[in-house]
């Protein structure tokens, strides 16, 4: 087997995704007694969109896996390929291994969360608190689903442990140990000594990752540039219409904390769209056809594509959106690529409909410094390099929300929550009036963070484990900015 392993590493390098599928389908249909090797090779398979081949990958390694910490693995796989309830009957059916399984238990917890499953999700992870108390991403995971009464008591418990967990080395666990201080002094209004344990935890993020230069956002200015001259660059044989015979998705445009979950999830509760979330899938779909990695960091290049490749990267994407199991005309994608892609997707979706979320900055500033993100977004850790980042993808935000090319339906966060019945309606209106419709839209719902539906508000997204608010004027703003930060945030120049 070793020789389709190391074939498979090699078709992966060179960007051949016909030869990727061609080399895990022989390994799936060999039976191959690859163990937990198999959640490596449904990584690869993953990582081409291709996620029916990866679940087959999911569940060899559950049949031949046999430690706890590889069915997790196998298990978090599987929920990251749009599996979450699958994977949470899985851990449901081994009921008696997951009781006496410390990973399994957090793992049940997390996925009972990201259902919305609150209760089964505060009673597994109470479990696992009981074999580990010192668990700080389940401390963590807690504090964002408790409310002011629970938040004080999960303060005390945290707070008898700090004196232990100041000296263990430096973690990820550590840092969501502190982040869990800063969300229950936060919720019992103690913002001066949230903003202590806020800053502790990033201070430990800073010093465990790695320094990737390619998070250096001061490259933006000159990302946007090219993505203006991607704009008005089209191939001679370009034409005006859409280049996919298919309708055209719906691309959410935003910085992170600015409602792009929110907004996201007033679509599809109220049209016939099916949203494919964060999954990257456009970016993903420009990689496979031009077998290039990171395709689009050369913006230029994609602007001398010509009609027939626009035409493979549109049906790549919706290929890989099927895959994912949204198969619906109207599709909704939130990527936070999305913003930087604008113009490479209007390139090839020339009839996308596209939507800009816009928050106030210093709310939105410390929303994300206080939030802990799930995929190393590294910027997020520093207050100045958040400036940066804000300072540099806002101004492409509003080149792109007075673009009479990209055209984008702009929402205000804080207008959205102000008056939500009347936004929506106006939101719904717009995307139908874009599909070309004309009609009077008759609201369906409200999302699921109307008050008194509790049960439906957890949706997965790159903040780790965040929990959901109700849409209302009075969530419209963060609460509580200590003035320690925003001091320091209104001093970066």
């Amino acid at each position: 087997m070793n020789h389709l392993l190391q074939k498979l590493v090699s078709a992966s390098k060179s960007v051949n995704k016909s030869q990727v599928e061609a080399i895990v389908s022989d390994l799936v249909n060999l039976q191959a007694p690859l163990q937990e090797r198999w959640v490596g090779v449904g990584q690869i398979a993953k990582s081409f969109g291709s996620y029916r081949l990866a679940k087959r990958c999911i569940e060899k390694a559950l049949e031949q896996s046999q430690s706890d910490q590889m069915v997790a693995q196998a298990l978090g796989m599987l929920s990251d390929l749009g599996k979450t309830e699958l994977a949470y009957e899985y851990l449901q059916s081994i009921g008696n291994r997951v009781s006496s399984s410390v990973v399994l238990l957090h793992l049940k917890g997390v996925l009972a969360y990201q259902l919305g499953y609150f209760t089964q999700a505060k009673q597994s992870l109470r479990e696992v608190l009981i074999k580990v108390p010192t668990s700080g991403e389940t401390l963590h995971l807690l504090s964002t689903m408790s409310d002011t009464e629970e938040a004080k008591e999960l303060q005390k418990e945290l707070d008898t442990l700090l004196s232990s967990m100041d000296k263990v080395p430096l973690s990820v666990s550590k840092a969501c140990f502190y982040n869990a201080l800063g969300n229950t002094y936060l919720k019992t209004s103690e913002v001066d000594t949230a903003y202590q344990y806020f800053e502790k935890c990033a201070e430990t993020m800073r010093a465990i990752s790695p320094k990737d230069k390619s998070f250096d956002y001061s490259l933006i200015e000159g990302w946007r540039n090219e993505n203006v001259e991607c704009a008005e660059v089209k191939p001679s044989n370009f034409t005006d219409e859409s280049v996919s015979t298919k309708s055209s998705p719906i691309f959410i445009l935003g910085i992170p904390r600015t409602g792009t979950t929110l907004v996201e999830q007033v679509i599809i509760q109220n049209t016939e769209a099916q949203s494919v979330g964060e999954i990257d899938a456009f970016p993903m779909a420009v990689d496979n056809v031009l077998k290039t990695k990171n395709a689009l960091e050369r913006l230029k290049t994609l602007a001398l594509l010509d009609e027939e490749k626009c035409s493979m990267i549109a049906d790549e994407y919706f290929k890989i959106c099927s895959e994912y199991g949204v198969s619906n005309a109207l599709i909704v994608d939130k990527s936070l690529s999305n913003l930087r892609y604008a113009y490479a997707i209007k390139h090839v979706f020339n009839k996308a409909i596209f939507v800009v979320t816009k928050r106030n900055e210093i709310d939105n500033a410390w929303s994300i410094f206080k939030t802990q993100f799930s995929n190393s977004l590294h910027w997020s850790w520093d207050i100045r390099k958040i400036k940066s980042f804000i300072d540099n993808e806002s101004r492409l935000a509003k080149i792109l929300a007075n673009s009479k090319e990209v055209a984008p339906i702009v929402i205000q966060l804080e207008t959205l929550q102000d008056q939500p019945q009347e936004t929506i309606k106006q939101v719904i209106n717009r995307v139908y009036e874009k599909q070309g419709a004309t009609r009077e839209t008759e609201l369906l719902s409200l999302p699921p963070y109307e008050a008194g539906k509790v049960d439906t508000t957890a949706v997965r997204t790159a903040s780790m484990y965040q929990a959901r608010q109700p849409i209302s004027s009075e969530h419209a703003h963060s609460k509580n900015i200590p003035p320690k930060f925003e001091k320091t945030y209104s001093e970066i120049h």
